[in-house]
């Protein structure tokens, strides 16, 4: 489900400049209906034209403000306001008024603000720049494999804070089946680069992970490779040999102060422990919050930056 809540701050990761943001998985926008979106301070409203295109518009009827996303999509792909009935297609033009004689057309001024969007890979993205984007859409290709999955959440935890304690403490927010990561056994300093931050750390069986002992030779390892505004992640884990094992696109972003939306797509193979898909938890795990040591973030802070600058093939 997109979530439709609002949030008021600047300082949490919003950004203002003209830019792709990931917005929903393509699941997430049915073929009958709109849904309402807020993505930094906008409200949007989302939906499928009579093709299955899907389209973007301002949440907001041109006649009384009304949200379009309490409306509904007419049999031509149109998508019509709950209020009067105005309609509107993909690029926001007004093109039925029910009130009007046959005889009068629909002024071209009645309108309201259209937006690109992007489907590809399983994500829907929207260029919060109006109908023509001036940048190519993020790259959110994986690694093709046997098995497929995604999913997405809201999680009660600021932002900023969810992005640091992904770095510092995968474990407190991620589930691998029957795994976990060894938040204190980092695997060399990140590395940065104009893009992202890469960290590695060690993975081994749940219990062995828990159980605090030291390991010597770890059987698996999860690379985090973190854009810089923290909004894109792809996580992969790899067995000792260095083989993919797994790979998950991480789409991370603010709602409230204190409350981040989480989507995901991941592809894997089958192991002897199964399939190891990578997720987000329903919740923080604070016992690990507790024991997360703030090395990364503090080394990295200086490297975010809330713009859609950087992303990884």
């Amino acid at each position: 489900m997109l979530e439709n809540r609002q949030y008021q701050e600047n300082s949490i990761g919003m950004s203002k400049e003209n830019q792709w943001q990931v917005i929903g998985l393509s699941e997430s926008l049915p073929a009958d209906k709109p849904v309402g979106v807020h993505c930094d301070g906008v409200e949007y409203v989302l939906f499928r034209d009579a093709h299955g295109v899907p389209r973007a518009l301002e949440d907001a009827c041109a006649h009384r403000r009304a949200p379009l996303s309490l409306g509904c999509i007419t049999n031509t792909g149109l998508i019509e306001c709950p209020y009067h009935g105005w309609r509107y297609d993909g690029s926001g033009a007004c093109k039925v008024i029910p009130n009007l004689s046959a005889d009068e057309k629909v002024p071209r001024s009645y309108r309201v603000t259209g937006y690109a969007v992007h489907e590809q890979d399983g994500f829907l993205q929207l260029w919060t720049g109006g109908l023509e984007p001036t940048a190519p859409p993020l790259s959110l290709a994986m690694s093709p494999m046997a098995a497929e999955w995604f999913g997405e959440r809201l999680i009660a935890y600021p932002f900023r804070e969810f992005i640091d304690l992904l770095l510092d403490a995968p474990g407190a927010i991620l589930d691998i089946n029957g795994l976990a990561s060894r938040d204190d056994h980092r695997f060399g300093d990140p590395i940065l680069d104009a893009k992202s931050i890469c960290v590695e750390y060690g993975v081994a069986s749940r219990a062995t992970a828990r159980s605090g002992r030291v390991i010597s030779d770890f059987p698996y390892s999860l690379v985090l490779n973190v854009r810089r505004d923290g909004r894109q992640s792809k996580l992969q884990l790899l067995d000792n040999s260095r083989k993919l094992l797994s790979e998950t696109m991480l789409i991370a972003r603010p709602v409230e102060r204190a409350l981040t939306a989480v989507k995901w797509r991941g592809t894997g193979t089958a192991t002897q422990r199964g399939l190891l898909r990578i997720t987000a938890r329903d919740r923080i795990d604070p016992h690990a919050v507790m024991k997360a040591k703030d090395y990364c973030s503090r080394l990295c802070s200086a490297s975010f930056a809330p713009t859609g600058e950087g992303e990884f093939a």
